[in-house]
């Protein structure tokens, strides 16, 4: 019988599975009339998933959404991703749809989520898919390659994103940067005995704008409300230039002490931390790659979704 209305009632349950006992969260149906049991198949489905699920995680296998997320970010459907995987053709539906993969097939699946690996797969099960899917697929390879070259930082999310956050001026953003940044250096000149530059305006500049991407991913608000424009040497913030503009090339010797909202000041502790490690000419090359400056008119002013858009992409792989 299809039950098209019903109750839910949440119970744990502890099953057997292959070589685990697993507790897990069933949903059973309920008759509203008769308050019994009822089998609805949709549910069943959901709950077997939900089960296997916790076998994978417990076994530490690619989990039925994590399968179908690496698929996506190739746009490949279900059928195309198993065939250049050099798998059956019903494979990969039915491992997202919970059936539980081997240690040998979530070691494929694994493999190909790096953009690097994948290319060598494709090439090397180029005849088992048509020639413009190929072409699709090594073409959109190559776009992700770009992203997980430019996937710079390390954080962990729901750590960073619990933090309160607030957004400031740039001033006292670009003060921080330099505050963190000239800290980081003398302590590396005293552990190390050897000299070590402090920050230059230039890769204050580039600071500031990794800072603000990485606000815009993790927080969905701007680090700083002024506008980055796409300068000849990378984004730039024109106030914070000209601040700085008369240390020209040599280090900013300044090193002031301020207060920002927890969640900002993490953010400049990883921009400083993962992105303070490249030189001037370094941080040029890497935002002349990026779409935000690449999209931009030479001077133009950077669209705020433009970097907002950019980051997801590169922080969401």
């Amino acid at each position: 019988m299809n039950y098209k209305n019903y109750l839910t009632k949440n119970q744990i349950t502890k099953v057997k599975v292959l070589d685990l006992e697993i507790e897990f969260e069933e949903d059973i149906a309920i008759d509203p009339e008769t308050e019994e049991e009822i089998y609805v198949r949709e549910l069943e489905i959901e709950n077997d998933r939900r089960l296997y699920d916790k076998y994978k995680s417990e076994k530490v296998l690619l989990q039925s959404h994590e399968i179908k997320k690496i698929r996506e970010k190739y746009n490949l459907n279900q059928k195309d991703f198993a065939r250049i995987l050099g798998l059956g053709e019903i494979t990969i539906h039915r491992y997202e749809n919970g059936t539980i993969q081997t240690d040998a097939i979530d070691s494929i699946i694994r493999f190909a989520e790096n953009p690097e690996n994948m290319e060598k797969v494709a090439l090397k099960n180029k005849n088992k898919v048509s020639e413009d899917l190929f072409n699709q697929l090594i073409k959109k390879v190559k776009e992700l390659k770009l992203y997980y070259k430019h996937k710079i930082a390390e954080f962990d999310l729901e750590e960073v994103s619990k933090l309160e956050f607030e957004t400031e001026h740039v001033e006292r953003v670009a003060e921080k940067v330099i505050e963190i940044y000239n800290k980081k250096v003398l302590n590396q000149r005293e552990e190390y005995h050897t000299y070590m530059p402090k920050i230059t305006n230039l890769e204050l500049q580039k600071l500031l704008y990794y800072i603000q991407g990485i606000s815009l991913f993790i927080y969905k608000k701007l680090a700083y409300k002024q506008h980055l424009y796409a300068w000849e040497y990378g984004p730039i913030v024109y106030e914070i230039y000209s601040k700085y503009k008369k240390y020209k090339a040599s280090e900013i010797d300044e090193i002031s002490e301020l207060k920002l909202s927890k969640g900002l000041e993490k953010i400049v502790e990883i921009a400083v931390e993962s992105y303070g490690k490249y030189t001037g000419g370094q941080l040029i090359r890497m935002t002349h790659e990026e779409e935000p400056w690449k999209k931009t008119s030479n001077n133009g002013k950077i669209d705020q979704q433009l970097i907002k858009k950019y980051f997801e992409k590169v922080y969401n792989l």
